[in-house]
């Protein structure tokens, strides 16, 4: 009897110990919430959308030189072994490398801006 009560006091600890835990995970994210206020009127929200632009345009460029380098290497290491079909899909890569690099200036092209 006393064994079984000793389990029961224990499995009763861990699960005081776990709600303890969780009020205290949501007492500090939910108290600690900032506010966030309106910005003023003198905010151009174009700028913005040109900051964002500038910056996936960047992500899409190092996107572009990592493939880039990446199918130079796959292309090397397939001249090395003679082997056609790598030395195929390595060109592509090169391809595909040299069109995610040039794809700011493609659109800028495109649409005219």
């Amino acid at each position: 009897m006393k064994k079984g009560l000793k389990k029961k006091n224990k499995l009763l600890s861990v699960y005081q110990k776990a709600l303890a835990v969780c009020g205290v995970f949501f007492c500090t994210v939910f108290g600690s919430a900032m506010p966030a206020f309106a910005m003023n009127g003198n905010a151009d929200p174009v700028t913005y959308i040109n900051n964002f632009y500038t910056i996936i345009c960047s992500v899409i460029t190092a996107i572009g030189a990592i493939v880039l380098l990446w199918a130079i290497v796959q292309f090397t290491i397939a001249l090395k072994g003679h082997d056609s079909g790598q030395r195929a899909s390595s060109v592509i890569g090169i391809g595909a490398g040299i069109l995610l690099i040039c794809a700011p200036w493609i659109v800028k092209a495109i649409a005219g801006v």
